[in-house]
């Protein structure tokens, strides 16, 4: 993480959570040889920040994409 990153107001186990199942997800998905990576960005002209989680995976099928905030829908 830069060193100049915003100061940023949450709710501990909320984003504990949402780091922990995004991580855990592009862990599970992606294959022994590939990569996963976690991002903090700084976006100054907001004072925010981005995170982001990328991985190596073959990743979420075009036409599931709208279905993926289903409750209990797995692709």
């Amino acid at each position: 993480c830069p060193k100049n990153l915003h100061t940023a107001w949450y709710d501990k186990e909320k984003i504990e959570h949402v780091i922990y199942n995004l991580l855990s997800n592009a862990f599970k998905f992606t294959p022994k040889e590939g990569n996963v990576q976690l991002s903090v960005i700084p976006i100054d002209s907001k004072k925010q920040i981005k995170l982001s989680v990328s991985d190596t995976g073959s990743g979420i099928p075009k036409e599931e994409l709208e279905l993926i905030f289903d409750l209990f829908y797995q692709s």
